[in-house]
């Protein structure tokens, strides 16, 4: 009876027990998930305060805002200036002409100038309807990156437009546009948005609005035209001028949202509907200087900051123009198209010129021609080829032709200097010589580029570089991959050069392609500073390995109307500075620099004087086209590249331009632009050597030689063979025929000859240039000669070298004995012996053996049989003994090259080949295997790349069958 009080007690102290620990479990988790909950509030409130740090860290003042827009000295309230280099002669403001009738408006209703109402409210109700009951921003757009609010729009276009877009830049914002509303009110932030926004075409503010769309001040406006205003201000680039539709339609929804606002009245809505605008014409930017060059400045400066924040006012900026180069250079063109298209004045009279100077240095005009045509346009560009700065820029903005951008011009003859210049890496130099003959003529050009069929047969590159003659230049564009030549120019700057297809490439100087002469100013500058492209480059692309384009420099600072500095292009790590990137060699550049500053080089062409001589030292170039729409002058002193283009597009045009006219208006820039600047020679770069040689071969002098030159060379490029282009001939004066042993020395004349290939004796025979005689003189043996005397190998006039035995018959009654001897020369006056008097007969068979290796040239081979009476029988023939192997020397590709198919697909072998007497053939091998076999020069042949180790093998053989090998180890790569 006890036990079950105890039980029960038991019981009753174990569920106790057991509350108690639920107890201290529901405890300790509650404990446990404060704990977490503190920890975790801790931890939002530190991540927070981190996040609101990172925020306001290097936040806008907002005392920058009435720095900006509060007058009279508010920043924004001034127009971005462009000055020239001295920092002093405005060439550019960015504001609309009529801009200055523009006043701030104030939202004092007490002051003059003030803010309507309708502006107020149609620009409320279009963009921030909630504008004086919100905080100034809104959660709305965060991740779109969109400005729902006024001030948020202030923020963003003022304070923090040089950031990207981002998160953190939204959540700046809407705590910037918060503290502005707090700071400064509602209606300050209404009046300064007013005062600042695009209104699209360079209008900023409501009252430049108001006069560029309708011609009168803002306080004036109708409703209608301020719905209009508000409309363009949420699309500038829709605007009343250009997009008039898209703006009236958002006009009306503008009109109906006031409505809905009640705002404006019903019949104010149904007004304001019906209203018709006229819109003011329309007025651009009025550029008087260089409008070209500030488009390049524009662009420019839009790759360091926003376009939209330069415009917007506030800023100077310095650039590279000269303005009194600019003013001259500018006169002057106008000058010289008025000379050309009016036959009547060809001499301006002295009231027209005034104050151009530099037209006074315009030469006569030599050149006449019937071609009047009012739509002659002229180009120049004027630079620094050591820093790439463009100190003048003339364009044809009315008639469209704009020297900075496509589309451009067909380029012409002004590109054949690159064409050399690439010969010149393959081992080609100034002494090379070409044949300017119609057999080396593109099919389908002979008649547009010789209208006068003249043709000057074998020319230096030197000769047929400076005077302009095409033929040669398409000869080496034969030899060479033309997309390797043009791929080299388009690394000295011509980046936008459009290459035609296939046979097009091939036809380039004279016709075709596109480029603009603010390029081919920048590919000869290379030329001047020796190898190096200089300018500057987009900024986003500079780290692109030194692969960007390379743009002239045409700004050099710019800095906020109060003087802070926003770029100074001075420093040596800012992004405008100069780059310099070398894309040839200086000593490549010096041999072209070296042609075209020849000034006696030109005058076959060019007579003596011509436009291209400025009393200086200067190279120069005279470019042209098969159409005769465009003509080029292109030209450098040491420290400045001048460049002209004269042109039309006109499609009826009735004959040509003359080159010269270009030309004239070249001489006069850069004359009047190195006026006070000291004359200054060409420098060779080291490496360099003078040699002299035979002109035009290119060759040692030998006494033949007609003209001997002093030339230049890359050293290691020097020739090493004597000239072959003149020999000496013995001739027959009477029978006009080689001279044999048989013919009397009497009559035999020594003559100098051309040596013409087969290719070129059609031209030779047109130009009456004497040929070599074929025919040798009649031999004078007798019918009824026994012939117990007779050589019968080697035959007559047959090329021999080494051991020869010779053969043949020496016999007859009463034989003796029998003599071989030799002579040089066809009448030798002294005989060598070979061996000793045989006096065995020998009935064809060997005679002897005959020793030649220590001889060479022309030798005189003579049997003689001697008899028992004393009487005696001989014969002679004359041979050419050959010792000498030819010289083969594998100019391109040079052994152990390296080669990228990404770059060239097909290259040309280059090789100098030679020999003392005449060449039989020379043979190409790749890999072993047999590709070609050529019989005349040039030695050249195309060979289409594989990827891969190759050998080539270049093999010469003589007449006299002496053999010469070249080897060359080419690596071809990706």
């Amino acid at each position: 009876m006890i036990v079950v009080p105890q039980i029960i007690r038991s019981r009753q102290h174990r569920n106790e027990r057991k509350k108690r620990s639920l107890s201290r479990r529901i405890s300790q988790f509650a404990l446990g998930f404060g704990i977490v909950v503190s920890l975790l509030i801790s931890f939002l409130i530190i991540v927070t305060t981190v996040l609101f740090a990172n925020l306001t860290e290097n936040l806008p003042s907002l005392e920058n805002l009435p720095l900006l827009f509060d007058p009279p000295q508010g920043k924004l309230l001034q127009p971005t200036r462009l000055f020239d280099r001295s920092g002093e002669e405005i060439i550019a403001i960015m504001q609309y002409p009529s801009s200055t009738s523009t006043h701030y408006l104030s939202m004092n209703e007490d002051n003059l100038y003030h803010i309507p109402s309708i502006i107020m409210d149609a620009t409320i109700a279009a963009t921030d309807p909630d504008f004086w009951t919100h905080q100034g921003f809104s959660w709305d757009g965060i991740r779109e990156g969109t400005h729902p609010t006024l001030a948020q729009k202030l923020v963003a276009d003022n304070l923090l437009w040089a950031e990207p877009p981002s998160i953190d830049r939204a959540l700046k914002e809407r705590l910037l546009a918060a503290q502005i509303t707090s700071l400064y009110g509602r209606e300050k932030i209404l009046e300064w948005y007013l005062n600042s926004s695009d209104y699209g075409r360079l209008a900023y503010g409501v009252d430049s609005a108001a006069w560029m769309y309708f011609g009168k001040s803002a306080t004036k406006l109708s409703l209608a035209e301020a719905a209009v205003l508000a409309a363009t201000a949420e699309s500038p680039q829709l605007n009343p001028i250009d997009a008039p539709l898209a703006v009236l339609e958002t006009r009306d929804e503008i009109l109906q949202e006031m409505f809905n606002q009640d705002l404006i009245s019903s019949t104010q809505l149904q007004k304001a509907l019906k209203e018709e605008h006229t819109f003011q014409s329309t007025q651009d930017l009025t550029l008087d200087i260089a409008p070209e060059f500030t488009r390049l400045v524009l662009e420019q400066t839009g790759e360091y900051f926003p376009l939209e924040r330069v415009l917007r006012g506030g800023l100077n900026i310095i650039t590279t123009l000269d303005y009194e180069l600019q003013l001259q250079a500018e006169c002057t063109a106008s000058t010289q198209i008025a000379r050309v298209t009016d036959s009547a004045e060809k001499d301006l009279p002295e009231q027209v010129l005034g104050n151009c100077e530099m037209a006074r240095l315009l030469p006569s005009i030599q050149q006449e021609s019937s071609l009047i045509d009012s739509s002659l346009a002229s180009n120049v560009v004027v630079l620094d080829p050591h820093t790439g700065q463009l100190l003048a820029l003339v364009g044809s903005d009315e008639s469209g032709f704009d020297p900075t951008r496509l589309p451009g011009r067909q380029p012409g003859s002004i590109l054949t200097p690159f064409i050399y210049l690439t010969s010149f890496t393959r081992g080609m130099s100034p002494a090379t010589l070409l044949w300017d003959i119609p057999a080396n003529l593109v099919e389908g050009v002979a008649e547009s580029v010789n209208q006068n069929n003249i043709f000057h047969g074998p020319v230096s590159a030197r000769t047929a570089l400076v005077n302009d003659y095409l033929t040669p230049a398409i000869q080496i564009l034969t030899q060479m991959d033309p997309d390797q030549v043009w791929h080299t120019t388009q690394q000295l700057g011509l980046r936008n050069l459009q290459v035609p297809p296939e046979e097009g490439a091939h036809l380039l100087p004279f016709s075709g392609g596109e480029a603009t002469l603010l390029e081919i100013s920048q590919a000869y500058g290379v030329l001047a500073a020796q190898g190096i492209l200089a300018g500057t480059t987009n900024i986003s692309a500079s780290s692109d390995n030194g692969n960007a384009p390379i743009n002239p420099q045409v700004m050099t600072k710019i800095v906020e109307t109060t003087g802070e500095e926003w770029l100074n292009c001075a420093g040596q790590i800012t992004d405008c500075r100069t780059i310099k990137r070398p894309v040839t060699s200086p000593q490549l550049a010096y041999l072209v620099t070296n042609i075209l500053s020849d000034e006696t080089a030109r005058w076959p062409s060019l007579g003596h004087p011509n436009p291209l001589e400025v009393g200086r030292p200067a190279a120069g170039k005279i470019g042209t086209t098969i159409t005769g729409e465009d003509t080029w002058t292109v030209g450098y002193t040491p420290d400045l590249v001048t460049a002209v283009w004269i042109g039309t597009e006109d499609p009826n045009l009735d004959g040509t331009i003359p080159p010269t006219w270009s030309a004239d208006l070249w001489h006069a820039i850069i004359q009047y632009a190195t006026r006070d600047q000291p004359a200054e020679e060409f420098s060779p770069p080291p490496g360099i050597t003078e040699l002299q040689v035979c002109d035009p071969s290119g060759m040692l002098p030998t006494e033949e030689c007609p003209n001997l030159i002093d030339e230049i060379f890359i050293i290691g490029n020097e020739p090493t063979q004597t000239d072959h282009l003149f020999q000496t001939f013995l001739i027959n004066r009477e029978t006009g025929r080689l001279a044999t042993i048989f013919t009397s020395p009497a009559l035999i004349d020594e003559k100098i000859f051309m040596v013409i290939p087969p290719e070129a004796e059609d031209w030779a025979r047109d130009a009456k240039i004497a040929a070599i005689p074929q025919a040798y003189d009649m031999l004078d043996v007798s019918p009824s000669q026994p012939g117990n005397a007779r050589i019968e190998s080697p035959s007559m006039f047959s090329n021999i070298k080494g051991s020869v035995p010779i053969m043949g018959r020496a016999t007859g009654n009463d034989f003796s004995f029998y003599r071989l001897q030799i002579g040089a020369g066809l009448n030798p006056r002294n005989w060598l012996q070979i061996g000793v008097d045989i006096d065995k007969q020998v009935q064809n068979g060997k005679l002897a053996v005959w020793d030649t290796t220590e001889l060479n040239g022309l030798h005189t081979l003579q049997l003689i049989v001697a008899y028992g009476d004393d009487s005696v029988e001989s014969t002679t023939i004359q041979v050419t003994i050959d010792n000498q192997a030819p010289d083969v020397i594998i100019r391109y590709p040079e052994d152990g090259q390296e080669l990228s198919l990404s770059e060239v697909r097909e290259i040309t072998i280059q090789t100098e080949v030679s020999d003392d007497l005449d060449l039989a053939e020379v043979e190409f091998f790749i890999d072993g295997e047999l590709v070609s076999t050529l019989t005349s020069q040039p030695y050249a042949i195309p060979w289409r790349m594989k990827i891969g180790n190759h050998i080539l093998r270049v093999r010469a053989t003589d007449r006299a069958g002496n053999i010469s090998e070249a080897n060359s180890k080419i690596i071809v790569g990706k």
